[in-house]
């Protein structure tokens, strides 16, 4: 590989950090910066962002990352499972349309109808299947501004580290036949070009990694989500000095332990329980504190800075940082599987299943699933995406499920408690405004 050495020596302060939805302004005009002369870009600024945002949304796994240079979004990457334009164009068909009459001058640029015919066929067609083993480069761009500074070059080797870990043997990317400096770009750095036009590279040292599958991509979506809320909420936000968070807090509480009381699992005592994306170890301190016994605990979480919280709080807990669609117990020796907002922030559909048939493989016969997770979308956070009661039973098929709404929507609540928790507790019995399923799930039907 041909190494310019003035581009190497400026890598050095380029920093590479997940992108996060504050960031998507920034990733819109560097967008337009950097692809001047595209379609997307003549649609303008709005239907940029919502383009980016739909693709930080999924519904396919994504790894989004920013490349800064003095503090500034020099440039970003998006590596992918799969395309969703059909998903994007179904989304927001009104508004693309509103943006070509108002942007006329779109339908004079040469590809015009070429990509018109492009979205159609992919919303008619469907979400796209994902090829095993391959991980696609959505688009890397860099602000002109910050060109020579190593931008690229550091974003294309995290997206190829992105690929790896996530055992993808093969990465793809589309790029037009005049953009010869793309073209360049990506040989130089050792990829090939096609018969099709597509670039492409063979990553190395994936043999070991052959099990992995390729929801390791949304894995490390899903950590980089993570790491985001860390940087951005505020702990001050769930803490329970606020009333808000006690009603969410002990609302939630109640509803869990009438339905474990009703099947004659309260109090926990010689049960062993495990909690799936167990954190911090909240739920796993509540169970202690409902008659259950250390030695028979267990959770698991990807996060390692969670666990490491966690295995301080709990001592003689069996706690492992991984990824629960591999669970590390052996088959039927669970009672209680917990799973507390985990799969609402799953948005990959075959991880999603893989995680559901673990719970079932480590249940024991007669054990139960206790499920709490968002029934509806949340619009500020597209990140997750709620879980119906069809979903639930297709993830669980031959199961019988006991099902309910429970918790008033936050948003409501957070602004209603301040002023009348009695108020609060009567909004929660109109059905509409809750939020969550609280769903208890039986392998062997009694």
């Amino acid at each position: 590989m041909i190494v310019d050495r003035e581009i190497v020596a400026s890598e050095a302060t380029v920093v590479v950090r997940p992108l996060a939805s504050r960031d998507l302004d920034q990733v819109s005009r560097v967008h337009a910066m950097a692809f001047p002369a595209t379609i997307l870009t003549s649609l303008g600024r709005r239907v940029v962002t919502r383009y980016y945002a739909w693709q930080m949304r999924g519904p396919h796994a994504v790894a989004a990352m920013a490349g800064i240079v003095d503090g500034e979004l020099a440039g970003f990457a998006f590596l992918i499972s799969r395309s969703e334009l059909g998903g994007f164009v179904l989304r927001y068909w009104l508004s693309l349309i509103w943006a070509i009459i108002t942007h006329p001058r779109v339908m004079l640029l040469p590809t015009f109808l070429q990509r018109v015919y492009q979205g159609a066929r992919s919303a008619a067609s469907g979400p796209s299947t994902s090829a095993e083993g391959v991980a696609r480069l959505l688009a890397i761009a860099v602000n002109p501004q910050f060109q020579r500074r190593g931008v690229g070059n550091r974003l294309l080797r995290a997206s190829e580290a992105v690929a790896r870990t996530a055992g993808c043997s093969h990465m793809r990317l589309s790029v037009h036949p005049d953009n010869a400096g793309a073209i360049a770009f990506y040989l130089k750095n050792e990829w090939e070009q096609t018969n099709t036009g597509e670039m492409h590279k063979t990553l190395e040292d994936c043999g070991a990694r052959k099990s992995v599958r390729m929801s390791g991509l949304e894995i490390q979506r899903i950590r980089c989500e993570q790491q985001r809320r860390r940087y951005e909420v505020s702990p001050m936000f769930y803490s329970l000095a606020r009333p808000q968070s006690q009603f969410l807090y002990f609302q939630i509480l109640r509803n869990v332990i009438t339905s474990l009381a009703r099947r004659k699992r309260f109090p926990l005592e010689g049960l062993r329980i495990a909690d799936i994306g167990c954190g911090t170890g909240g739920w796993l301190l509540e169970f202690c504190q409902w008659g259950g016994e250390s030695g028979n605990l267990c959770g698991i979480d990807l996060d390692p800075d969670r666990i490491a919280e966690a295995r301080r709080r709990l001592a003689n807990v069996d706690l492992v940082c991984g990824s629960a669609e591999v669970l590390p117990w052996a088959d039927a020796t669970i009672d209680v599987v917990c799973q507390a907002t985990l799969m609402t922030s799953i948005l990959d559909l075959g991880l999603k299943r893989r995680v559901a048939s673990e719970m079932l493989r480590v249940l024991k016969p007669g054990g139960l699933i206790m499920w709490y997770d968002l029934r509806v979308d949340n619009p500020r956070n597209p990140s997750v995406r709620g879980i119906g009661a069809r979903e639930i039973r297709e993830l669980f098929p031959n199961c019988a499920i006991s099902l309910r709404s429970v918790t008033l929507a936050p948003p409501i609540a957070r602004a209603v408690v301040p002023l009348s928790w009695v108020t609060a507790l009567i909004l929660e019995k109109v059905p509409l405004l809750r939020s969550h399923y609280l769903a208890i799930i039986s392998k062997n039907p009694q």
